[in-house]
């Protein structure tokens, strides 16, 4: 049984209402943060939630100056290692941060590898 979809690609708002209106689940939209743009166009997102990310896996963070006046919930994700955790862990005290995705660093060969989630 799926309980939540998750999209990555470049998914428009018209695909996304269709989809919402043949399924119950919550839908998680994944949105590339690149530039201020990205950021206005996932607040507007008719997802049920958002997923911020720097993007393809690189590793790397994005500007996180870029949502700080972000008022709707999201999760954050991309680049989130042991080294910045607790930065991102503090936003999401005084933001809307839903969760911390911090897997990109602890993959190795297309492989996660559990001695580095822990």
């Amino acid at each position: 049984m799926i309980d939540v979809v998750q999209l990555h690609g470049l998914e428009e708002e018209k695909e996304l209402n269709y989809l919402r209106s043949r399924i119950v689940q919550p839908v998680i939209k994944a949105f590339c943060i690149k530039k201020e743009e990205d950021v206005r166009q996932a607040e507007r997102s008719p997802a049920d939630f958002i997923l911020l990310d720097s993007g393809a896996g690189t590793g790397r963070t994005f500007s996180w100056g870029g949502i700080k006046h972000m008022e709707r919930p999201y999760f954050l994700a991309g680049g989130i290692h042991i080294d910045n955790v607790e930065k991102a862990a503090l936003r999401a005290v005084k933001k809307k941060i839903l969760r911390c995705d911090r897997t990109g660093r602890t993959v190795s060969e297309s492989k996660q590898r559990d001695e580095k989630i822990k």
